[in-house]
């Protein structure tokens, strides 16, 4: 089973930030998920919300602001607790603190796909990627690099036959993934058979142990959450 830390392990520090990944690290998740949007000048930086409102405080959108305005902002203001001044971080920050310790599930928020994979290139991060985004922007990373794995989110066309299953063979696309309100064990066993992998966010009313437990009884490869602590001990106690 693939584990991934949704925005890094956003329970113990700020999402999206480098104590969040080395967090991720230290508890021995597989993945960590990774928000991407590229800033005024250029710059690809972390944030799950176009705006920087709810992590810092301060009003902005990330792109309409430069990487120094950036920088210049405290990440830890929307965490809930107290924790030092945490920088938002850059992707190349990101895979540097990342690279040959834990892969990175990267949702492309809002960048090009030739800067991504320039910067997972440099790193030498390719085969320890996977990209989620929409299918046009999956499209462009298979024509310039068709061994970077890529995974759509098909959300509520799962429900019907035959949909999964085509992604998988024609996009091409490594893993599906979309929450876990979408899939069946149909639906799983579908995308097994035409050679794609699963994984699963259990985001939301599902995120905990019987969300978990759930996922895995359907079959499923891969678990992102938010609570990375429960799905370990879910796993060691299966495992036990």
């Amino acid at each position: 089973m693939i584990t991934i830390a949704h925005r890094g392990a956003r329970k113990f520090a700020p999402e999206n930030t480098i104590p969040a990944f080395e967090k991720s690290i230290e508890m021995g998740m597989d993945y960590v998920e990774i928000d991407v949007r590229k800033t005024i000048d250029g710059h690809l930086v972390l944030s799950h919300d176009s705006t920087v409102d709810r992590m810092t405080g301060t009003a902005g959108r990330v792109d309409e602001m430069a990487l120094g305005q950036i920088k210049a902002l405290d990440a830890s203001s929307g965490f809930d607790g107290e924790f030092p001044p945490t920088e938002i971080p850059t992707l190349e920050e990101t895979l540097g603190a990342c690279r040959d310790r834990i892969k990175v599930y990267v949702d492309l928020k809002n960048a090009p796909v030739p800067l991504l994979i320039d910067a997972l290139e440099e790193f030498d991060m390719i085969g320890d990627a996977a990209v989620y985004a929409g299918i046009p922007d999956l499209m462009e990373i298979k024509k310039l690099r068709p061994d970077l794995a890529v995974m759509p989110g098909p959300g509520g066309w799962l429900a019907i036959p035959g949909v999964a299953a085509a992604i998988v063979k024609n996009l091409p696309a490594e893993v599906i993934d979309s929450n876990i309100l979408d899939w069946t064990r149909e639906r799983v066993e579908e995308v097994h058979q035409a050679g794609g992998t699963v994984w699963v966010d259990v985001l939301g009313i599902k995120d905990n142990r019987d969300g978990m437990l759930e996922a895995i009884e359907m079959g499923v490869d891969g678990i992102s959450t938010d609570h990375p602590d429960v799905l370990l001990q879910v796993l060691g106690e299966r495992r036990s």
